[in-house]
Order: structure tokens, then C-alpha cells, then sequence
């Protein structure tokens, strides 16, 4: 114990050293590009848009390609990250355009945009009711916005924020016990085609239960379902998850249910994107 405190203390003394002597020496060629080299690899942002172009003019050439080389890759890491997302936008608004020309039904737009965050707590005891991301307040984050999760090259709705700290957020997922959301499934029979509207359930368990479907509905498992345009925190056509069982209606109920595979288990998520902003309005008929 005493050992490994000593040497966090010279390791702390060392650099330490080197600040003090790097402050003081002139600000020759290599000093500098050593200075820039380290402040990037500290706060890369700095060299960010209009001030960064300006900071990467005061660097030797050959310092200058590195850095620009690396800004360039994480600009295109950040692009490639939200392809699921556009791809995900083009999926939503063909199975939104499919159950309007249905129903003809108008529906109500959204607008809102992204911010990824990380999962970096869960409880053993609560495994399927809640976790915390990494950014709250401090990246716009309010309660009630919509959490999604990346399934394979699309969006899946997975839960929504309900707390708010400084750094960090609640996401209650849907699998939760006390969770329900507006969805609807599209029926794939060979016989009828159409969407039914339903609200989905957590169970505490690893599937959900959709609940006040329609009787007739022909409902199958394969069947998908989606966020309603009817919900009041996700926007409209994101996927939640398959049919994996239909009850048998009850004689003493006027509606059918069945068990909904969600597209993500909570083990599976360890990256999330919130969506902030939704203004939901509607369309004048």
C-alpha cells in the first residue's frame, strides 16, 4: 500500500516537473509541437471548426497532417456512427407511409434531434427495469425523451428518460413492470394486411406483452411492431420488437393479446441515442 502511494507520489512530482520545465522553456519548434501535440490529445475539441483551422496554422507542417489526419477520421467515425439513424429515419417513414395509405390516417410529425450516450450503471436487482446513461443536463437531456438503441442497421425504441441529473440519466426501459407504451402491429397475413393498434406492456421479464388488440386481428408470431403515432414520448414507426406468442382470445374479453420479443435485450445495450427536442404537432385535416 505504502509502495504503490510512494510511487503515485513521484509519478505525480515527475509530471509535475515537466509542466513546470515545459512552461519555462522558449517556444521553439519542437517545444511547441510537443505543446500542440499534448493539448490535442487532452481537448481535441479545440481544434474544432473556425479557432481550430487557426490553432492548426500555427503548427509545423509535419504536425499539422497528423492532426488533421486524425480530425478527418474522428469526423467520419461520427458519420458512420449515425448511418443506423438515417437508415433507421428511411425504415420509419416506409412503415409509417404503408399504415397511412391503409388507414388514411394523416398521423402527426415529429421533430427532434440526437445525442449518443453510454450506459454505465445497472442494477442486478432491477435488471430489466432501468439503467443510467452518461449525459443528462449537460447535454440538453429532459425528462420523458425517447431512448433508442442501434439493431443492426436501424433504431429501436427501448425506453425513455425519467430523471435528470447533471451529468448523468435515468432511462426506464420498456421492459419494466411499469412501462407502456402506444404501438401497433403490421400484420403480415397472406389474407389480410393492415395495422392494429394496441399498447404495450413490461413485464419485469425479458418480453412484453401488447394488450387491446382487435379480436379480428390475424395476428401471427414474425408479426412487427411499432411505436404509435398516437404515443406520447416516441415519435411515430420505430420498432419495438416481434410476436413470439398470440393468446387464444377469452370468451370474457373483447380484445387479444400476445407476447412481443423486443428487438434488444437490456444485456445487449451499451450504447444509446436520446432524442431530444420532440415536438410532436398535428396536421391540419
Amino acid at each position: 500500500m505504502h509502495r504503490e502511494l510512494r510511487l503515485a507520489n513521484r509519478l505525480a512530482i515527475f509530471f509535475v516537473g515537466i509542466s513546470v520545465l515545459l512552461l519555462s522553456l522558449p517556444l521553439s519548434g519542437p517545444v511547441a509541437s510537443f505543446k500542440f501535440a499534448l493539448q490535442y490529445l487532452i481537448e481535441p475539441e479545440l481544434y474544432q471548426g473556425s479557432i481550430g483551422l487557426e490553432r492548426l496554422s500555427e503548427l509545423p507542417s509535419s504536425l499539422k497532417k497528423l492532426l488533421q489526419a486524425d480530425i478527418q477520421n474522428r469526423s467520419l467515425t461520427d458519420q458512420i456512427k449515425m448511418e443506423p439513424v438515417l437508415e433507421s429515419e428511411i425504415e420509419s417513414l416506409k412503415t409509417e407511409n404503408d399504415r397511412l395509405r391503409s388507414e388514411m390516417d394523416l398521423g402527426k410529425r415529429i421533430s427532434f434531434s440526437f445525442a449518443w450516450a453510454r450506459v454505465v450503471k445497472r442494477s442486478p436487482a432491477d435488471w430489466y427495469q432501468d439503467f443510467i446513461i452518461s449525459i443528462g443536463k449537460n447535454k440538453g437531456i429532459d425528462p420523458n425523451d425517447p431512448v433508442f438503441a442501434v439493431n443492426g442497421r436501424s433504431l429501436a425504441a427501448i425506453g425513455r428518460v425519467v430523471e435528470v441529473r447533471s451529468n448523468t440519466a435515468v432511462v426506464q426501459l420498456l421492459t419494466s413492470d411499469i412501462s407502456a407504451v402506444d404501438s401497433f402491429i403490421v400484420s403480415q397475413s397472406s389474407h389480410t394486411h393492415g395495422a392494429f393498434n394496441g399498447l404495450v406492456q413490461g413485464l419485469a421479464a425479458p418480453d412484453l406483452q401488447i394488450s387491446y388488440l382487435p379480436v379480428q386481428a390475424p395476428l401471427k408470431e414474425g408479426d412487427k411492431v411499432y411505436t404509435s403515432p398516437n404515443s406520447a414520448s416516441f415519435p411515430p414507426s420505430i420498432f419495438i420488437g416481434t410476436v413470439a406468442k398470440v393468446y387464444p382470445v377469452d370468451p370474457f374479453l373483447i380484445f387479444k393479446s400476445a407476447d412481443i420479443r423486443p428487438a434488444l435485450s437490456p444485456s445487449e445495450i451499451n450504447e444509446v441515442l436520446v432524442g431530444r427536442g420532440i415536438r410532436k404537432t398535428e396536421i391540419s385535416r
